[in-house]
């Protein structure tokens, strides 16, 4: 007898599903929440002549209160934070470039479509440039923050190393990190897997799940035993947990 799997998404890619309040988004990205709150919701702020104006949200989240992301919004953040945090470059500058990659190259979604390389002030993006008078393209590096300037690429830096894309190009797995980008991808945030809470890479095993019971007195070697993964794993999970809970 055949048996059909129920559905609880109704149609829907799991992705674009609000899931995270930003609370929980932004400790899973260990970035403050009032951060991630004026990324979505937009910020107010003093200028000498106008007074007070409100800046547009950079990350747009479907409506509804309390506001809640969806995994597309969290890996959004993620993007925006380590260009923010790993990089150094201004929000204003991300806000042109996001701006322009919108509007010139035609993405709806900049920051989970498109790769960004940055030398640590301006962003930019890959693009095939046809050279004039030539009958072919080169692919050229687009200062996207400045308008669409040309810029040489031995200037830069690859971003977006702990992401994993799907066929169409988008992002659908997110490996934060805590301490440095290097580290290893011992943890996951897939939307398919412990509805979207993050797990131990390769498993479905819920970090906080771990964080629990080591306060409750389990061992490290316990926590591995019952789970069946590598103690040093789950140490990564512990220091992230713990990193979580600090931001």
């Amino acid at each position: 007898m055949a048996t059909t799997t129920k559905d609880i998404y109704g149609g829907r890619d799991p992705r674009d599903v609000p899931t995270y309040s930003i609370k929980d988004a932004a400790r899973f990205l260990i970035i403050p929440s009032t951060t991630l709150h004026s990324w979505v919701t937009g910020q107010t702020y003093l200028t000498q002549r106008e007074g007070k104006k409100r800046a547009r949200p950079v990350i747009e989240i479907a409506a509804g209160r309390p506001p809640q992301l969806s995994f597309w919004n969290l890996a959004e953040a993620y993007v925006l934070a380590g260009i923010r945090r790993h990089h150094g470059v201004s929000l204003q500058s991300t806000r042109r470039a996001l701006e322009y990659v919108g509007r010139k190259l035609g993405h709806k979604r900049p920051l989970i479509e498109q790769d960004f390389l940055t030398n640590g002030a301006d962003l930019f993006v890959e693009k095939l440039v046809q050279l004039a008078d030539e009958d072919h393209t080169i692919r050229a590096l687009v200062n996207v923050s400045r308008g669409g300037q040309l810029a040489a690429r031995e200037l830069l830096e690859a971003t977006l190393k702990r992401v994993e894309r799907d066929t169409h190009g988008l992002i659908s797995r997110i490996y934060p990190w805590a301490g440095q980008v290097e580290e290893p991808k011992h943890i996951e945030i897939d939307p398919r897997r412990a509805f979207g809470r993050p797990v131990v890479a390769g498993t479905s095993v819920p970090t906080e799940s771990l964080a629990e019971r080591f306060r409750a007195g389990d061992s490290l070697e316990e926590l591995a035993h019952d789970f069946r993964i590598a103690t040093s794993v789950v140490e990564s999970a512990l220091r992230w947990e713990m990193s979580a809970a600090a931001a």
